[in-house]
């Protein structure tokens, strides 16, 4: 992946959804910030919200009065107790549990595990990492990113990296040292 003809590939599938005009689309990217500038690609071809699928796996219950919008995706083992709203093209992992009154904007991505506690809110291309939590009506920003296994307890402001228990921002110090990408023989499974 990552070369030019990958590239090509992602771009002629662009193209052949104008081709297909009956055929229902989702976009699987991870990362809500890509699956935000895709389908502003495709509305370039005339892709709306009626050409966009909604997958969610057989497991989940979507009890009444909870919407998932088009485009997003719920993986198995996500629980829903009442009145949550998810929006357009958001990525939900499996094992997530939302609260009654949960709000989750659209690109948004959840992480496997997370439990999101009642009335929370999560903004738009959000991502909230693996197995975190939120409190009770505390927000996450637009564009915020809650690292993996943190618990956040007060609001999270739009555009910052929070981490740890209890959540706090990373600070970042300048530096001139260069870090070397890790490599496959320095991971450990």
């Amino acid at each position: 992946m990552g070369n030019a003809r990958g590239r090509a590939a992602g771009a002629r599938g662009l193209d052949s959804a104008a081709e297909h005009p009956d055929a229902l689309l989702l976009i699987c990217v991870t990362a809500g910030t890509t699956r935000s500038r895709l389908a502003a690609r495709l509305r370039e071809f005339d892709v709306d919200d009626d050409r966009y699928a909604t997958a969610v796996h057989p497991s989940v219950e979507l009890p009444r009065g909870c919407r998932v919008s088009p485009g997003s995706l719920l993986f198995a083992g996500v629980v829903m107790t009442s009145d949550v709203s998810i929006g357009r093209h958001v990525m939900v992992l499996p094992n997530v549990s939302f609260s009654h009154g949960n709000r989750v904007q659209s690109f948004a991505t959840i992480g496997a595990g997370v439990a999101v506690g009642a009335g929370a809110r999560i903004g738009e291309e959000a991502t909230v990492g693996m197995n975190a939590s939120i409190r009770d009506r505390v927000r996450v920003g637009r564009r915020a990113t809650l690292a993996m296994g943190s618990a956040l307890f007060r609001d999270l402001p739009p555009g910052e990296t929070w981490l740890g228990v209890p959540a706090a921002p990373v600070l970042v110090e300048e530096t001139t040292e260069t870090v070397a990408p890790a490599t496959p023989e320095h991971h450990h499974v």
